[in-house]
């Protein structure tokens, strides 16, 4: 079985990694991995190399939704893990989290919290997931009667820490900067955090952060970051089942997000209003 992931670097992808070898050698396939580094041209020299190599299926986090393209008609299943997709063909199949729920989720979680304004860091690679969690997250602030003016959408220059962390600067130093802000992982979040604490502010009381993935390093004691995910588990575990052909009536499978409440996501105070 191919596995291609677009990031060995992000610890979300390794994460998943690990239980997507689990399940398959369970059922006796070996997994060979690839790393496109965010890279269409490379993605599609792994598939060749993956054929070449008589794979019985292919699971893919891909670069962009233009890279579902590569992977049509090939006359083997295809698995997209964590990406919805609109390819119509018979081989492909998706596995992944309600993106939209999961940003309205994100939304609610601070606005439950007193927050007013709102900020949404989205990545610079366009894709379904991207979009839906950023349509999701200002569905849920126009649901809930927020001030337009004071949900913000800015686009990280890289899927990065040191991203996240330039884009929450510019958030940061505007005349009425957001209290709440939303990443689009827990990378992104990361750089945030960084972000907050050059201004001198308090994460969890001057200011809150969610992130999504759940990666390792967003449980440590220093950072303790509110992260929506599905269980990482569920997500690689189903993607093999589908790969191998054992939920053949299933071409999509979405699973519900979750949310783990940290200390980086916390009640408003009077004076950060």
């Amino acid at each position: 079985m191919g596995l291609i992931i677009p990031d060995i670097a992000n610890p979300h992808y390794p994460e998943i990694t690990k239980y997507v070898e689990e399940r398959a050698h369970q059922a006796g396939y070996p997994v060979l991995l690839c790393n496109s580094c965010w890279d269409t041209r490379q993605e599609a020299a792994y598939r060749d190399l993956l054929l070449e190599r008589r794979v019985s299926g292919l699971i893919i986090m891909p670069v962009c939704d233009e890279s579902h393209r590569l992977f049509q008609n090939l006359g083997i299943p295809v698995v997209f893990l964590g990406s919805r997709t609109q390819m119509d063909d018979p081989w492909i199949r998706s596995v992944h989290m309600d993106n939209f729920a999961a940003g309205a989720l994100a939304a609610e979680t601070l606005i439950s919290r007193g927050h007013k304004r709102l900020a949404y860091i989205n990545r610079n690679v366009v894709n379904y997931t991207a979009d839906d969690r950023c349509k999701g997250f200002l569905h849920a602030a126009a649901r809930n009667h927020m001030e337009p003016d004071y949900v913000t959408v800015r686009v990280s220059d890289a899927n990065t820490v040191e991203g996240g962390c330039r884009a929450a600067r510019e958030l940061l130093n505007a005349a009425e900067p957001p209290t709440g802000i939303v990443a689009f992982n827990d990378f992104l979040a990361l750089g945030v955090m960084e972000a907050a604490e050059e201004k001198g502010l308090s994460v969890g009381r001057d200011i809150s952060i969610v992130g999504f993935d759940n990666i390792l390093f967003s449980a440590l004691p220093q950072i303790r970051l509110t992260t929506i995910t599905p269980s990482k588990q569920d997500l690689a575990y189903r993607a093999v089942d589908l790969a191998l052909g054992k939920s053949c009536l299933d071409r999509e499978l979405i699973l519900p997000p979750g949310l783990l409440l940290r200390e980086s996501c916390g009640n408003i105070s009077f004076t950060a209003e």
